[in-house]
């Protein structure tokens, strides 16, 4: 992945000198390993250097009073009676609004405040534009909830900073509308954002995406000004396009930083609602503001006409006092045609990006997500496999992902992202508590499968016990994605918000450590008790993106915290935060997951919250949750992060039982054929069963575990199951006997023996518990709400991966089965899961 350094903005500040210390250390050490970082600071320097000279000749150009003309204007501002005879006097037409308050500046200083406001204004152009899109990402509402801490400089107090950001957020328990999906950044898609008239975005357009994939567009180059000679204004937007500048060589040692320049005081300057621009004070505001904020500036000499300084002015007075006012009025026209010329752009720009994104929703989108291809599980005959083993699965990211594809990107996912045991297993289920010693409870029910009424649809539920009350101590590490991949609000804007929700959720005996990784490791907050809320909460809010991805590097970091601060009996846990791109360092997927198994035998596991679009390594998740003995959890908005980490927060952190296992052995008098739906990626080897040795999922408190089989009853035609050819009998084994011959009576009527296999969460050795299960008969409308409910939910995976095995399944199907089961619905997701269908059907019609 290249460095882009536009997307660090650690750079600009340092280049501005704006860092001291352990900040400026590791900026120095950046500039000093990417040449790139080393290039764009002294381009800042030496743009900055070219203002400042700028303003300096500006400032010694500038008109000034005689002292004549001085004496007589501040004279009129001590008596302000003998200035106003009468005060039948008139304001000079400016355009400006009349003052009856004394303005005690002199002249000099308030030419400086404009020449400030073009300043700014020019500044912003130059420097901050490129950041246009991460700008209106911002002003977006759930935006502004996760970036309102980075408008607040390093000089700001932690404590005001979160206040700031606090003020700016909603609260999480607020109702969050799962439709409203933070803008999608679409990787690949790169351009200059030079384009001064809106009339031209439709012909910019469609050069923008025939070069999309290949380089960037300079749209300057279309418009006018560039026909007419005059310089690019420079305002551009690598729209994470690779830099296809080719930087110097690094420097043997970093540049010493610039003195810290002054800045002039100036409130933050407002666009269009109150949306602050790139988080700068920049001058980009609508003329109103402009004309306000020039009244509210005008000094009481503007009001004085020749008539009203009378005798005591100078012979020349009006002339001079005419020229001032004729090149201030003359600089605010300017100002404001500047700054109306930046809204064009900026709204120019905006346009142009929707049919950029429109464009590429139709094509498919520019994306780098990955999803490993999924084969359906095929029917099996009885008589060719009685067994069928599998590890169970508490993993929910599937759902998340089909949510955030289907309504908020407009578009069904691809197969590969439709894992329909996590679609089934988001939900809560309402299955009988567990007894007794044993940590969950085992439900099974059997109806008619709704997409096949010739067929049975097993339900196999567990419930596990609820031990939050009396849970151990937890030692957490957050190990946090700081890479330039992350740099999004809807993936570092909800990393730090999540872990603060989970932060608050703690005790204040609990622990938490903060480990980053970009490029290298680094600890950003050691090991400190939950007690020191605000600490940590601090630390949090200061954890910015930028840079490549050493995950490996991290991952062994964050285990290294974990085990100098392991709690023997607690929970000890990694929690990775990430989009999963890692691609530096321990970069392959076979590595990393050694160093995870290897990792969790000492008893820290690992659990995954993937975060974001575009470029998600959703296989990649997933397996390193599952060989960390924890869940992986898609994140794609704050009502989700509330769900993990706040109301299923017992599932998330513990334990209460680990490597467990399901095998079904069924009956041949019965079942001719069975089909397991989902846990493609879970299947296990019949004999790994009773292998101690073998890896298999957890059981968190509190959780439900669901799982299905189709089945196909003896007497039922084969339709879809693939037969085996024949075979020879051999001539010297004796014939073989039908299974369903040996059959024992006492188990004639059962349809099959469910098997389970568990571990204690610090233990070595498994445990076993069997339950026969009966088949009544019962039709699928006599089914329980919760069977019901899964059945729809498996049908509506199947119908998105297009599977050979749907059946009948159709999306009105889906709709009628799932809305009759809705029935208790804490929090609302069955009713939402109405709607996503909704929404799918409808795409699949276009």
């Amino acid at each position: 992945m290249t460095y882009d350094p536009t997307h660090d903005p650690s750079l600009t500040a340092y280049a501005l000198g704006e860092l001291e210390g352990v900040e400026a250390h590791d900026v120095e050490k950046l500039i000093a390993e990417e040449p790139a970082a080393a290039a764009y600071v002294e381009e800042v320097r030496k743009t900055a250097a070219v203002l400042a000279g700028s303003f300096a000749a500006e400032a010694s150009a500038a008109p000034t009073l005689s002292d004549d003309h001085r004496d007589a204007i501040e004279k009129a501002i001590a008596d302000p009676a003998a200035a106003h005879p009468g005060d039948n006097g008139s304001a000079v037409a400016s355009g400006l609004d009349e003052s009856d308050e004394p303005y005690k500046f002199p002249v000099p200083f308030w030419m400086m405040k404009v020449a400030a406001i073009i300043a700014i204004a020019a500044f912003g152009t130059m420097l901050f534009l490129p950041n246009l899109q991460r700008a209106r990402e911002q002003a977006s509402p759930d935006v502004a909830m996760s970036n309102a801490a980075e408008t607040a400089t390093e000089a700001d107090s932690p404590s005001a900073t979160r206040a700031n950001s606090a003020s700016a957020q909603p609260t999480a328990d607020e109702a969050y509308d799962f439709q409203a999906t933070p803008r999608v950044d679409r990787s690949g898609v790169a351009y200059k954002e030079a384009a001064t008239d809106p009339a031209k975005a439709s012909r910019d357009k469609s050069i923008v995406l025939e070069s999309a994939e290949k380089k960037p567009v300079d749209l300057y180059a279309l418009s006018d000004g560039a026909k007419s000679g005059a310089p690019s204004p420079k305002l551009t937007s690598t729209r994470n396009a690779p830099s296809t500048a080719t930087p110097p060589s690094a420097p043997t040692s970093p540049p010493a930083p610039m003195a810290p320049a002054s800045r002039p005081t100036q409130s933050p300057v407002v666009v269009a609602a109150g949306k602050t621009v790139g988080g700068r004070e920049v001058a980009l505001a609508e003329s109103e503001q402009l004309r306000r904020s020039r009244g509210q500036a005008a000094p009481e000499y503007r009001k004085l006409d020749a008539g009203q300084l009378g005798g005591a002015a100078p012979a020349d007075a009006k002339a001079k006092y005419e020229g001032q006012l004729a090149l201030a009025n003359s600089v605010e026209r300017k100002n404001e045609e500047v700054a109306k010329q930046q809204m064009r752009q900026l709204k120019a720009v905006d346009e142009l990006q929707k049919d950029v994104d429109a464009e590429v929703d139709n094509r498919g989108g520019f994306n780098r997500e990955g999803f490993d291809a999924i084969t359906d599980n095929p029917f099996k005959l009885v008589a060719d496999a009685h067994f069928s083993t599998f590890s169970i699965d508490v993993d929910t990211a599937s759902y998340a992902n089909v949510r955030r594809m289907v309504m908020g990107e407009n578009r069904l996912p691809p197969a590969g992202a439709v894992r329909i045991e996590e679609m089934i297993n988001y939900f809560p289920y309402y299955y009988d508590e567990p007894q007794g010693d044993d940590p969950f409870s085992a439900n099974v029910e059997v109806a008619a499968a709704p997409w096949n009424t010739s067929h049975r649809l097993v339900r196999i539920g567990l419930h596990g016990k609820n031990v939050m009350k009396e849970r151990p101590e937890a030692n957490l590490v957050f190990l946090v994605d700081v890479s330039g991949s992350m740099n999004q609000p809807n993936k570092i804007g909800y990393v730090r918000q999540s872990l603060e929700l989970l932060t608050k959720e703690l005790d204040a005996d609990d622990r938490i450590a903060i480990v980053v990784y970009a490029g290298a490791a680094g600890l950003v907050l050691d090991s400190t008790p939950v007690g020191e809320k605000e600490k940590i909460l601090t630390a949090l809010d200061r954890l910015r993106a930028g840079g490549s991805t050493n995950g490996g590097a991290g991952i062994q970091l964050a285990y290294k915290i974990a085990t100098d601060h392991f709690v023997k009996g607690g929970i000890n846990r990694v929690i990775l935060c990430s989009d999963g791109d890692f691609n530096v360092g321990i970069s392959d997927r076979a590595s990393l997951i050694k160093l995870i198994e290897e990792k969790r035998e000492s008893g820290v596991f690992l659990t995954t919250l993937g975060f974001g679009n575009g470029n998600l390594r959703d296989s990649q998740m997933e397996q390193l949750a599952d060989k960390g003995n924890g869940a992986y959890n898609y994140i794609d908005s704050m009502r989700e992060a509330k769900k993990v980490l706040c109301d299923e927060l017992g599932g998330t952190l513990v334990t209460i039982a680990k490597d467990v296992k399901i095998q079904i052995d069924f009956n041949p008098a019965k079942v001719q054929a069975y089909r397991l739906i989902g846990y493609e990626n879970r299947v296990l080897a019949d004999e790994d069963f009773n292998d101690d040795r073998k890896d298999a999922g957890e059981i968190g408190s509190g959780h439900t575990v669901t799982a299905l089989y189709e089945i196909v009853p003896v007497g039922v035609e084969l339709a879809g199951v693939e037969k085996p050819g024949k075979v020879d009998d051999s001539v010297f084994q004796p014939k073989p006997v039908a299974p369903a011959a040996n059959v024992p009576a006492e188990l004639s009527d059962k349809l099959m023996l469910l098997k389970l296999r568990f571990k204690q969460p610090d233990g070595d050795t498994s445990v076993l518990r069997t339950f026969p299960v009966v088949d009544s008969g019962k039709k699928y409308d006599q089914a329980t709400q919760d069977y019901k409910f899964a059945a729809a939910v498996a049908q509506f995976g199947m119908l998105l991966r297009n599977s050979p095995y749907k059946g009948s399944s159709n999306y009105d199907a889906v709709l009628e089965l799932a809305g009759e089961s809705i029935g208790k619905d804490k929090g609302g997701y069955r009713a939402e899961f109405v709607q996503i269908v909704e929404k799918a059907k409808a795409l699949s019609t276009r």
